[in-house]
């Protein structure tokens, strides 16, 4: 069965050092050029036709890993991505990255 979903990559890098800096910048870069779309400091979110390729992408992410600092995955449903209810902030609006049709 095919389900739709979202993929989260969530990071803290330490960035006292130029080096660091510079290691956090290629990061997020990377995630960018992969798809990735900010979704709030330290969150990158990706949508996925299948959550059955999020194995690819946690493959994908392994070479670009940064030499310190921590980086998790998540993987959701496109259905428990909507229901992320915004408590603080701006409104959160699941359709800027997700859409009524998940595209990859």
């Amino acid at each position: 069965m095919n389900r739709e979903g979202m993929i989260l990559v969530l990071f803290d890098l330490p960035v006292r050092t130029k080096q660091q800096q510079a290691e956090y910048r290629r990061f997020t870069k990377h995630l960018k050029k992969t798809g990735y779309m900010y979704f709030q400091k330290s969150v990158y979110v990706k949508p996925l036709h299948n959550l059955r390729i999020c194995a690819e992408e946690k493959a994908k992410l392994r070479p670009a890993l940064p030499k310190e600092g921590s980086v998790s995955v998540l993987r959701m449903t496109a259905g428990s991505f909507r229901a992320i209810e915004q408590l603080l902030g701006t409104e959160f609006d699941p359709e800027l990255y997700c859409g009524s049709v998940i595209t990859y």
